[in-house]
């Protein structure tokens, strides 16, 4: 009989700890639904966030894409704007040394036919002096 006693004892004391097993899982359950509920909680929040930021940072995304479009085709077009300088001022460039040179050019030529004026000049003083003697000698 004492065994007997001594079993029902034992099975008492498991059934204790299996029920005290089970109100461990229960407890351990009921937190886990806890912590998902929280979880799932603080996930919609998350999600309601970044939808808030999302949407207010595609409108800042949507403006600045918009600016830098503008502000790229404002460029482009003073790129432009640029290279057709370079291109009238090389041209003007070019133009301006292409008639200083010819003004130099004929500044030259004008110069030695000043010179060979200069010197025909002289010949024909000197032949009119000549002259002038031959016509006083003929004269005496």
């Amino acid at each position: 009989m004492d065994a007997f006693i001594e079993h029902l004892v034992q099975n008492g004391e498991q059934n204790r700890s299996s029920e005290q097993q089970l109100l461990a899982t229960s407890v351990s359950l009921e937190t886990a639904q806890q912590l998902s509920q929280a979880l799932s909680s603080r996930l919609d929040s998350g999600k309601e966030k970044i939808r808030v930021h999302l949407h207010e940072n595609y409108d800042t995304y949507l403006n600045a894409v918009s600016e830098a479009s503008e502000t790229q085709a404002k460029v482009s077009e003073l790129l432009r704007g640029i290279d057709e300088l370079e291109l009238s001022f090389g041209d003007e460039d070019t133009g301006i040394r292409t008639r200083l040179l010819s003004a130099i050019d004929k500044q030259t030529q004008a110069e030695q036919r000043l010179g060979e004026n200069q010197t025909v000049l002289e010949c024909l003083r000197a032949l009119a002096e000549i002259n002038g003697q031959v016509q006083r000698l003929d004269m005496l």
